[in-house]
């Protein structure tokens, strides 16, 4: 992997938590918080770079709740897929709407499928309470 922070320790936090992964069968997210233009994307995109030693999937790249419900209960397994719109799915302000307990369930229902997902997310005071648990 090639080194991208100073002294290296990305990467090896990386390492382990691929390893972590595979020995607990966990499914990872990482949640990018931060205001409209922060660079939220590019740093999602860029930690998906380094954490697939070199290589970005577009394909797992999601800007709307359907595209990250299609991913995220889709094969194969160990995906990393960037939520673009997380507000969409995981916000506490909705928490009654279909959208958020759909992603609420799958998050349950599909960790066995081991993604690591990457939640853009303007406000963090307005997340759904079970998306930092998962």
């Amino acid at each position: 992997m090639n080194q991208f922070s100073k002294n290296g320790y990305l990467e090896t936090n990386f390492r382990k938590m691929r390893e972590i992964q595979d020995e607990n069968d966990a499914q990872f997210i990482v949640l990018v918080v931060g205001e409209t233009g922060s660079s939220k994307t590019s740093l999602s995109l860029l930690l998906d770079y380094f954490l697939n030693e070199g290589e970005v999937n577009l394909e797992t790249y999601a800007i709307t709740h359907d595209r990250f419900m299609a991913e995220y209960t889709s094969r194969p397994t160990k995906k990393t897929i960037v939520f673009e719109e997380g507000r969409e799915s995981f916000d506490k302000n909705k928490y009654s709407h279909t959208p958020n307990k759909e992603a609420r369930d799958a998050l349950r229902q599909y960790r066995k499928y081991q993604h690591t997902v990457f939640v853009n997310f303007q406000d963090a005071s307005d997340l759904t309470p079970e998306l930092p648990l998962n």
